[in-house]
């Protein structure tokens, strides 16, 4: 199901002007989506992210960072252009190397992590260096990054943003009758969230004013209505720029 983008308030600043006289109207307008997953998880035993940097994002801990392995800390966020490039740094507890290490930025803003959103991907050490790339087609404006540590015996490059389980690859190199690979799980690992800033994309929804009345543009999230003699009633149409689902809003002046 594709997001829909909410129904656009309008304001005016200032929001009652003389005849001939000029205001800014505004309108915020922001995708619909369902909450991002939270994947429960156990660090108790190690296995934590002990220190993650990016930008203005530069935590550090000794222990995991909740009981439920999971933790969300929306500032300070990292400011980030499309096009750029920039470097990360990271570690996990010391008490174990069998790590993979995964990143993913929600580019599209639809509260999911998708493949394609996977930025970083490796394992089996203690200290992960890299960097990420931002891609021009990235939508400006907050979004989440998600770090996460599973414990895992082998590299892989399967893992999913939201598991709360997964083979741990044990029994990678064991046989039970049949031929079947033998299957361990585990849910040993730390996922956090961080938010990240974008600028130089694509906005997440287009926003288009009518009538033209006064207006000095019919199109963005900021317009002036200049030399205003009449009470004028404007339609403010956001359309969501992945999808095309629009929803439309009004306010006067």
């Amino acid at each position: 199901v594709n997001p829909i983008p909410s129904v656009p308030v309008v304001t005016a600043l200032p929001s009652a002007i003389c005849s001939g006289s000029n205001t800014t109207l505004t309108a915020n307008s922001n995708l619909i989506t369902t909450p991002y997953c939270i994947p429960t998880t156990d660090c108790s035993y190690g296995n934590f992210i002990s220190s993650f940097q990016l930008g203005a994002i530069n935590h550090t801990s000794y222990a995991c960072d909740a009981d439920t392995g999971y933790i969300y800390l929306p500032t300070p966020a990292a400011s980030l252009m499309v096009d750029s490039t920039y470097n990360f740094t990271l570690e996990v507890d010391e008490s174990s190397s069998d790590n993979i290490v995964t990143i993913w930025i929600d580019f599209n803003h639809n509260h999911s992590f998708e493949a394609s959103e996977r930025v970083y991907n490796d394992g089996n050490g203690l200290y992960y260096s890299g960097s990420i790339t931002i891609p021009s087609n990235a939508f400006n404006g907050v979004t989440r990054m998600r770090v996460r540590n599973f414990r895992h015996y082998y590299f892989v490059d399967t893992l999913d943003a939201c598991a709360t389980s997964w083979d741990d690859g044990v029994g990678a190199g064991l046989a039970v009758s049949g031929g079947a690979r033998y299957i361990s799980y585990t849910n040993q690992g730390e996922t956090e969230d961080y938010d990240v800033n974008i600028s130089g994309g694509t906005d997440p929804v287009t926003l288009n004013w009518s009538p033209s009345t006064f207006l000095s543009s019919t199109s963005g999230s900021s317009v002036t209505a200049t030399n205003v003699t009449s009470t004028t009633t404007y339609t403010v149409s956001s359309s969501a720029t992945s999808s095309g689902c629009s929803a439309t809003g009004s306010g006067s002046v």
